[in-house]
């Protein structure tokens, strides 16, 4: 601190300071003067270089915040560019006419629409009246719906849709095309942390997928968005974030009821991984399983449906998809032929993954713990698809990802080897460009060549196939020639989404699923099956346990007038593939008439749909009986 000089020379004798005071203060005031004349000279000559340090600390500062403005602004144009394109390719696939109308593809899918634009006005209902012979429970009437998230998200689609076009059918397709786009999103954000080089070559391997997975997810169903969500599950089991991933196990409950038994399979795929890494690094996940316990145990217990959810899921895993004793849905069918699964569907994926496994297992190095976790979760979901096809929708993508990550080493074994051959990184990095090019041009071909032809196959088989104006005009005359909540009895039990999507003012016998009705009521299930395919009048006989495990056979005498007795139904539609049931019912003049598109027979037996109404019963009329005897 500088002493002020100023004040020193002015000490008069009078104020007690000596001449040796005096003198002193003298010589420090000059020895100040003279220190800050020089502090000032040298401030003036420091003062530009320290500015020209702060402008260069300012000028890094701003490169670098420039530098990641460009690298966010990159990232987000990678992720628009793979969301649009993705978008765009399952667009085309569901948008094909069929008569100048498109629709949309699959059975389900009209449900799914129509549950999803009622939620405003029915909200999340507690029955179905809908079907009045499908039972969702082991007692009662209580109803279960298992994709009640779905319709939730699903609901912005069709509020959209019905506004721009007053109908729901467009936005089913913008809804399956945005969740596929978001799922291979996810599917690029875990090879790009995952760091698996040449990240858009494998984007462009999904277009070899099996084509009938472009085809269930054209589907208006939950598989695109569970798809999503299981592939955000394997998202956070490789990045170790515990707190995000029981979030994503919570919600995927509640947006899918099947993630009840897909999410344990993937934390037990990854705890498993674990287990069986190398000595050295072996380690239980604890953290990760208890994150994804919690949070999985909450999304169970919050579900709306959860007083109903063992049952259900007991019976759609087990009654319909594990062991049927029923005909039941293709979907859980297995493919009939394994070398048409093996060359003809999935010919180009296995290609690629038996390529890349065996030169990964030829060269090295060991599979680290996630590569492990995918190559299980590859193998565990192939063995799901040869069980039943519908696995399909989620088989093709775990197995591209286990390939994408196994790949990792063999590309960094070929930089390492390229770099001691050449002997100069920059000459190593010109072979690596080249050979990049290369491999890219290799790829496109491969995928043009593979895939085309998948790709026209997708695009007709995801056609409507069904005749959606004739369907609308029966439901338009049925609505205005009936009843609310009269009964309809349908021919094929898969009828039910699309007259429900077209006409929620009536109910339906049966429907969703034959187990539905046959698990409670088998009797019922039989006379089903022999009405609709024209074989009553019948005697038939039924195997049943009681509950003490007794065997007994039930004699069913089926007559057509069980319609009305047993289905308590006002009307019946026919089809094409029901011409017999059709000829029974305009015989019976007692039972039913004619109604729909004429009261004539013969001159409109022809016509895609047939509207019966079925006649008040006479007097006196009762119900068949069952009679059952002991089976030894």
């Amino acid at each position: 601190m500088a002493i002020d000089h100023t004040c020193a020379l002015q000490l008069h004798p009078q104020q007690g300071a000596t001449e040796m005071d005096r003198l002193r203060l003298r010589a420090e005031a000059q020895m100040s003067a003279r220190y800050k004349k020089r502090w000032d000279k040298g401030m003036e000559e420091r003062t530009p270089q320290m500015n020209g340090v702060v402008t260069r600390r300012s000028s890094n500062d701003a490169a670098v915040e420039t530098s990641q403005h460009g690298r966010a602004l990159t990232t987000f144009l990678v992720y628009g560019v793979a969301f649009v394109a993705a978008f765009a390719v399952m667009m085309f696939f569901v948008s094909q006419p069929r008569d100048g109308v498109v629709g949309v593809p699959g059975n389900d899918s009209f449900y799914h629409l129509k549950m999803s634009e009622l939620l405003p006005d029915v909200g999340l209902v507690k029955t179905f009246p809908w079907l009045q012979f499908s039972y969702f429970r082991t007692e009662g009437d209580g109803f279960v719906s298992h994709h009640y998230g779905f319709h939730c998200l699903l609901y912005p689609f069709v509020a959209a849709s019905k506004y721009l076009t007053g109908d729901a059918l467009a936005g089913g397709r913008w809804a399956v095309s945005t969740f596929f786009a978001i799922t291979v999103c996810i599917f690029l954000l875990i090879l790009r942390k995952a760091k698996v080089p040449l990240a858009p070559l494998w984007l462009l391997l999904l277009l070899i997928l099996p084509h009938q997975f472009f085809m269930r997810h054209g589907y208006v169903r939950a598989i695109g968005p569970a798809l999503a969500m299981m592939m955000l599950l394997i998202y956070c089991l490789l990045r170790r974030r515990p707190v995000k991933l029981a979030m994503v196990a919570g919600l995927s409950n509640h947006l899918y009821l099947g993630a009840i038994m897909y999410t344990p399979v993937i934390v037990g795929a990854y705890a498993a991984a674990s287990v069986l890494d190398r000595r050295e690094t072996r380690k239980f996940p604890w953290l990760l399983v208890s994150a994804a316990a919690i949070g999985w145990g909450l999304g169970a217990i919050t579900y709306p449906y959860f007083d109903g959810m063992v049952e259900f899921l007991k019976l759609q895993v087990f009654g319909t998809g594990l062991s049927p004793d029923i005909a039941v849905g293709r979907e859980w069918k297995p493919y009939d032929g394994v070398w048409w699964f093996v060359t003809e569907l999935c010919g180009p994926l296995l290609l690629v993954t038996m390529s890349v496994a065996v030169a990964r297992f030829r060269l090295g190095p060991r599979l680290d713990v996630d590569e492990l976790f995918l190559l299980f979760l590859n193998l565990g979901f192939l063995v799901l698809t040869l069980k039943a096809r519908r696995f399909i929708e989620y088989w093709p993508m775990f197995a591209l990802l286990s390939v994408a990550l196994m790949s990792r080493p063999l590309f960094g074994t070929w930089w390492a080897t390229a770099q001691e051959k050449v002997g100069r990184v920059k000459a190593a990095h010109r072979q690596r460009t080249l050979v990049t090019v290369g491999l890219s041009i290799w790829v496109i071909v491969f995928v043009g060549l593979a895939g085309y032809p998948r790709w026209l196959n997708v695009r007709q088989s995801s056609a409507c196939k069904f005749d959606l104006p004739a369907i609308r005009a029966t439901m338009d005359f049925v609505k205005a020639n009936s009843q609310p909540e009269e009964v309809i009895f349908t021919t094929d039990w898969d009828d039910f989404p699309l007259f429900f999507y077209h006409n929620a003012q009536n109910y339906y016998v049966v429907g969703l699923d034959p187990k539905f009705t046959h698990e409670r009521r088998p009797d019922l299930w039989e006379r089903y099956v022999k009405l609709t395919r024209g074989r009553a009048p019948v005697t038939t006989s039924l195997k049943r346990e009681d509950d003490s495990g007794k065997t007994f056979v039930d004699k069913l005498d089926i007559k057509l007038a069980d319609i009305r007795s047993h289905f308590r139904a006002d009307l019946v539609i026919t089809d094409g593939d029901h011409t017999k049931l059709a000829r029974q019912l305009a015989r019976d003049k007692d039972l039913a008439t004619l109604i729909y598109p004429e009261s004539d027979y013969a001159k409109c037996r022809e016509a895609p749909f047939l509207v019966f109404r079925i006649r008040p019963a006479k007097t006196g009329d009762s119900n068949p009986e069952v009679t059952s005897q002991s089976a030894s």
